[in-house]
This record gives structure tokens, C-alpha cells and sequence, in this order.
């Protein structure tokens, strides 16, 4: 198993929102990378075997999949079994080179969003672990899955506002909030060639029968996003901006960590700053592209050694001189409890199936590594649970960022002229219910957008709602407050309630000893 797939068992699909919705820990990349990775290959199956009669067997099957496979063909042009493979390798692979906390590493610190998705294809095609497995599927397999990086009638499936990723997700979300979907198969489809803004294409069509079932999925889609707590409730949009915010900030000022009590402890926030560096615009080139990165600087870098280096600098600093720094990375950081269901939900694994030989130690080693930085970090925490610095202190306290942040949303003229970005802030994020155009075929065999389908009423806006926010950082203001005309929360927790049953998953009163020690040990 290549290290980049391996890494994703650290990576929490939704960035810090775990700090929030506790569950959102026990939701990986890993997880989510294998989970669309086997809707990609259900679909290809169903895809071949739709029509298939129930009393075949045996060489009837394979011929049934042969003939159905040369009716896709005609369809979508020149292709062979290798291009399907291809597709499934893509799905699985689709996440496996995101920085520390997913996208909002790209957002907030390099400024470089989807920047992931250029690493991801670096890595198939020069990850040498990754093209020796690919290879040994079939030797053509590296150009073809080249291919299929670029534009093809697969596209959509794999990138768009209706794809197989989105709908993984959409998935778990209902699990773990303990809701279901009416529809848990990927809507059937099948391609065809149509004309899109004067341009032939082929694209997937979907069944009128399958109406219903997208509408739902678009709906659920809607509501992980701008639902309670959902990515762009008030919470989430804050915990993510104030990340950024207070990073950026430690990073600027990090000359003073030659000047801490401690300077072992801030080498390893030196190699942090060295990286980000690495990877973020310079004066002469607005994005770094990924030819120039180095993929095995990237794998070094995930959500516990993120932590594990902002905690090092933390503890570095004196209390009594650096109390303010000691806070904003309390402010920055998921409270103690949040970070403990994170580490209770981390994965590696000892066993590796089938290695090959050259391989076997060196992702032994690997792993073995990966488990050091995971103890160092839960030891931690272990720790900050009874200790009496201002650091614990602040980690433990469940208030500590709703007391610290003071915001205006949906800021007038007033509030804007407040923002100075070194105490006070604008955020913004965006949303459309309703982005690429999803094609149905009717029954009288005419094929349209699903916003146009006749005597049906589409209930979703392809308009982009816009998600404003001005914030203050307390510790950084000096007295000073937002004005506005309209309504201001001086006090998150008061104004956003944070459902009582956050923390009424199964261990429960006796977490910190249960996990925290089992993972420990």
C-alpha cells in the first residue's frame, strides 16, 4: 500500500468541522477514498449488466458483458477494459495527496485551492510504489490512466456538483446523523452524445424514473452544507477562518522562536514554516504548480504532525511573557475533547496485506513512524487533561472559542470598514444548490436539464449565495469592537447553540481513560 493512501486514515474528511460534530472524527479519507472508490466500480458493473437476463450463467455471462461492453463503445468512442480500470483507479486514488486538515490547508494557507487534485495526478504518474502496482495490472496502464485525468464522458462522475465523491459523502453524512436516503445506489444513467453550447459532447443522461432520487440527493447535499452546523454554518466558517488567521500569524512571527525557552521544541515548527513556504505563492509566481513540489515532502506533513509541531511552539513559549500567543493557539486549535475522538478514530494498521518484498519494510517503517508521532501526541493529551498550564487550561475549556470571537454576519458598509486583518476580519464562502448541468431523458425520448424537465418544479437556485462574515479575534483587539448597524454576536455560544447531545457518543463519561489509554498503550 502506497504512504499516500496510507496517510488518509489521519486525515478527517471535513477539516476542523470534528470539533463541532464529534462524530465527523470517525470520517476519514481513507474511508471515504475506498467508499467512492466501490460506488465507481458498482456503477461500471451495473453499467454492463443492466439488461442482463436472469437466467444467465457462466460463458453466457461473459458473452452478455462482451456485447454490452461494445454498445458503450459505440457510444463514447475507442476504449478497452484497461479504460475501466483506469476509472475505478482514479475514484480510489481521488483524495490521496490532501494537505493537513483537507481544504482548509488550501483556503486559508497557501491560497491555492484544489491544489490537492494536481498532487493526486503527480503521484500516479510518478510515484514509483504506485506505477510498479499499476503496471503489474497491465503494462499500459500508467498512459491510460493519463488519459483519463484529462476531460472524457466520465468527467462529470468524477468532478462535478453530482459525482460519485460527492455522493460518498452524502452517504456518510446521513449515517452518522443517523438519517437515510431513499436512494443508496448511484442513480443508473447511461451516455449519449448531446450539444452543449453549440459543442457536441457526451455526457451521462439519467432515466426520468431517477428524478426523484437526484432531487433527494441534491436536497441532503444542501443541507450538509449550509444545515446546522453544516461546512458553512457560522461555526464552521469561523473555526476555519480563525485557523487561518491565527497560523499565518504564528508563521509571520515565528522569528521569535530562536528567542524561546526551548529551541528543540520549536525545530520541529521551523521544518512547518519551511513547508508552507515551499508551497505557498511568491512574489513572482502566483501558485506553486505541483512539477515543483516533492512528494515525499508532502506525505511528511498530516493532521497529528500539523498539531504536534503547533503544540511544540506552544509549549516553548514562557506563560508569563507569551501568554496572548498561548491563547490564540488554544483559540486556533479543536478543544481538548474534539482532539481526543481524533485520535481515538486514527488507523494504521500493523498488518499490511500482500506487500511485495522491496516494499514490505520500508511501509513497516513507515507505519512504525506514523505510530511514534501518534503517541507522542495522545501522551499529549493524556497529559493536558489534569496539567495546570495556561495551554491545558485553555484546551480543556469547551467555551474558549465562542468567548474569544465576536462577529457580524452579513456585515453592512459599517462593519467592512472595520476590517484592518490584524485584529478584525473578512470571511467569505460560496454555495449554488444547483451547479453543472444534470441531463434527463424523458419518456418521449428527449433529453434536457433537470431545471427544465416539463411539469415539474425544480426547487433549487443555480445563483451563488454568498456566506459574509467580519470577526474579531478578542486577545488581539485591545478594546476594540465591530460596528455595525446590524445584529452583533458578542457571544458565539449564546447566539449558536451547539446541540446538547455533542458529546453523547457511546464512551461518554469515561472517554478520557477508555480511548485515550487504549490508544496509548
Amino acid at each position: 500500500m502506497a504512504r499516500c493512501i496510507l496517510d488518509l486514515k489521519e486525515y478527517a474528511k471535513h477539516g476542523l468541522k470534528f470539533r463541532f460534530v464529534l462524530d465527523d472524527a470517525a470520517f476519514n479519507r481513507f474511508d471515504h477514498s475506498i467508499g467512492t472508490g466501490c460506488k465507481k466500480s458498482q456503477l461500471l458493473i451495473s453499467m454492463l449488466s443492466k439488461n442482463i437476463p436472469k437466467d444467465y450463467s457462466g460463458d453466457n455471462y461473459r458473452k452478455f458483458f462482451d456485447d454490452e461492453f461494445k454498445k458503450i463503445q459505440k457510444k463514447i468512442g475507442q476504449i478497452d477494459k484497461t479504460d475501466l480500470i483506469a476509472e475505478e483507479i482514479i475514484s480510489y486514488m481521488h483524495d490521496c495527496m490532501h494537505l493537513p486538515f483537507s481544504h482548509l490547508f488550501e483556503s486559508a494557507i497557501i491560497k491555492n485551492i484544489g491544489f490537492h487534485e494536481s498532487l493526486v495526478k503527480k503521484s500516479l504518474l510518478e510515484d514509483v510504489t504506485i506505477k510498479k502496482y499499476l503496471k503489474r495490472i497491465s503494462p499500459n496502464l500508467c498512459k491510460v490512466i493519463k488519459k483519463h485525468l484529462n476531460k472524457n464522458p466520465f468527467s462529470p462522475l468524477n468532478a462535478s456538483s453530482f459525482d460519485l465523491d460527492r455522493f460518498d459523502y452524502i452517504l456518510r453524512g446521513a449515517y452518522f446523523k443517523d438519517t437515510s436516503l431513499d436512494c443508496t445506489n448511484f442513480p443508473s444513467f447511461f451516455f449519449e452524445e448531446i450539444e452543449i453550447n453549440g459543442i457536441k459532447e457526451i455526457v451521462p443522461v439519467y432515466d426520468e424514473d431517477e428524478y426523484d432520487n437526484i432531487i433527494n440527493i441534491l436536497k441532503y447535499r444542501a443541507d450538509l452544507y449550509t444545515g446546522e452546523l453544516g461546512y458553512l454554518s457560522p461555526q464552521v466558517i469561523l473555526a476555519d477562518a480563525v485557523f487561518g488567521v491565527v497560523l499565518n500569524k504564528l508563521l509571520k512571527d515565528s522569528g521569535n522562536c530562536e528567542n524561546s525557552n526551548n529551541n528543540s521544541k520549536t525545530k520541529s515548527f521551523k521544518k512547518l514554516k519551511r513547508f508552507i513556504d515551499s508551497i505557498s505563492p511568491k512574489p513572482t509566481r502566483q501558485n506553486i504548480e505541483a512539477k515543483d513540489i516533492k512528494i515525499k515532502e508532502v506525505l511528511k506533513w498530516d493532521n497529528v504532525n500539523l498539531i504536534n509541531s503547533i503544540l511544540d511552539y506552544a509549549e516553548s513559549l514562557d506563560e508569563k511573557n507569551d501568554s496572548e500567543t498561548i491563547k490564540l493557539i488554544a483559540l486556533m486549535l479543536p478543544s481538548l475533547k474534539s482532539l481526543m475522538y481524533m485520535t481515538s478514530y486514527m488507523k494504521y494498521e500493523d498488518n499490511i496485506t500482500n506487500p511485495n518484498k522491496e516494499n514490505k519494510k520500508s511501509i513497516k517503517d513507515y507505519i512504525k513512524k506514523r505510530k511514534k508521532e501518534d503517541k507522542i501526541l495522545i501522551n499529549r493529551l493524556r497529559k493536558y487533561i489534569t496539567s495546570d498550564t495556561l495551554l491545558a487550561r485553555c484546551l480543556r475549556d469547551e467555551n474558549f472559542f465562542f468567548d474569544n470571537i465576536e462577529y457580524v454576519q452579513n456585515p453592512d458598509e459599517e462593519a467592512l470598514k472595520n476590517v484592518d486583518n490584524i485584529s478584525t476580519f473578512y470571511e467569505q464562502r460560496t454555495f449554488k444548490e444547483y451547479g453543472e448541468p444534470i441531463y434527463i431523458k424523458l419518456k418521449n425520448g428527449k433529453i434536457c436539464p433537470i431545471n427544465e424537465v416539463p411539469n415539474k418544479k425544480f426547487p433549487f437556485s443555480s445563483d451563488v449565495k454568498e456566506f459574509n462574515f467580519v470577526f474579531n479575534i478578542k486577545m488581539l483587539c485591545q478594546e476594540k469592537s465591530i460596528s455595525s448597524s446590524n445584529e452583533k454576536n458578542n457571544d458565539i455560544s449564546g447566539t449558536i447553540q451547539i446541540p446538547q447531545d455533542r458529546f453523547s457518543y457511546k464512551v461518554q463519561e469515561n472517554f478520557p481513560g477508555a480511548i485515550i489509554e487504549d490508544r496509548a498503550s
